[in-house]
């Protein structure tokens, strides 16, 4: 049985504060640097990250659910 899950993170640039609607349970998000380095980690997800302490550039997010690991690339331009 195949489900596609429907992750949508935004607004993608951000200048602080991104949104994550998932139609599965978020167990954790971790936010890296673009060489790979975690620099966020989230276990209690609820609805929105805030990204005010990172430094403008592009970073990746994972998002973990209970069946896969999404990931993105996100933009913060101030």
């Amino acid at each position: 049985n195949f489900e596609i899950e429907n992750i949508n993170i935004y607004p993608n640039p951000t200048q602080d504060i991104i949104y994550i609607k998932s139609n599965s349970k978020i167990n954790k998000i971790v936010v890296s640097n673009i060489l790979g380095k975690e620099i966020l980690k989230i276990n209690n997800f609820n609805k929105s990250v805030n990204l005010a302490s990172l430094n403008d550039g592009i970073y990746l997010i994972d998002v973990y659910t209970e069946k896969n690991i999404y990931s993105e690339r996100i933009f913060i331009a101030r």
